[in-house]
């Protein structure tokens, strides 16, 4: 299957042993990948990226927790359903000679160009999963974020000083492409600091607004917390789903 994704550009290292070849380094700018559930076939994993000369690097396609960055070769990045160097024919001195045929299993294709890519992946009934960009650089870390992909709009309430005397209010509309409407960022406090918040749907009278989260959360200086809202169609609300997003 092939679809359509974000393009980062980036360097090369390290992964399963290589006959022949140094592996290149894990680049620190490129691609990555984490899964949303979604109503068709879980994606294959692990699956394989080539990166660099006959180096086939092991990436797991999960939820919460993105993949080891890759770097894409001519625009595309083709998920391998093994390492076609595990069983490569070699000659005497140990140098490979022949590489296996090895299934594709999903071929990505490249397009938005992003210094640090995350491709998010949601399987679905047809085969071909959807898929959503979003630059790392608009989500940073030390932050806690929202992306809104369901159909409901939000409303967000933050109190630093939590009895909401000091609350600032922000509307979420809804979207199904990751854009600076359909998201919102809380990067402000110190390390481990808790931030009351109140989380609804939008509604214009107040007596209308459904509350889907009242709580607190901590702001971290060592990661990214993202948490993707989408439609849960069995019961007819949302459900949150999360993301833990570090720098590499």
């Amino acid at each position: 299957m092939t679809v359509a994704c974000g393009l980062a550009a980036g360097q090369g290292r390290t992964g399963n042993k290589q006959t022949g070849n140094e592996p290149p380094p894990v680049p620190k700018t490129g691609v990555r990948f984490v899964v949303l559930p979604g109503p068709g076939k879980a994606l294959p994993s692990p699956v394989y990226v080539k990166q660099g000369k006959n180096f086939y690097r092991s990436v797991r396609l999960g939820s919460r927790t993105p993949s080891v960055r890759v770097t894409p070769t001519a625009g595309v990045v083709n998920f391998l359903e093994s390492d076609p160097m595990a069983n490569a024919a070699g000659d005497e001195k140990g140098k490979t000679k022949e590489l296996p045929e090895v299934k594709t299993v999903l071929s990505v294709k490249l397009q938005d160009s992003f210094e640090k890519t995350l491709c998010i992946l949601t399987p679905t009934e047809s085969g071909n999963p959807t898929i959503r960009l979003m630059n790392e650089a608009d989500f940073p870390q030390k932050g806690v974020h929202i992306i809104n992909l369901s159909t409901k709009a939000l409303l967000m309430e933050t109190s630093v000083k939590g009895d909401f005397s000091d609350k600032k209010v922000n509307l979420i509309k809804a979207g199904t492409k990751i854009t600076k409407e359909n998201s919102w960022s809380f990067n402000e406090g110190a390390d481990g600091q808790a931030i009351s918040f109140r989380l609804t749907t939008y509604a214009k009278e107040v007596k209308d607004r459904k509350t889907l989260r009242s709580s607190r959360f901590a702001v971290s200086a060592k990661q990214s917390q993202i948490n993707v809202v989408v439609d849960n169609p069995r019961t007819g609300g949302v459900q949150f789903l999360s993301i833990q997003l570090t720098d590499n």
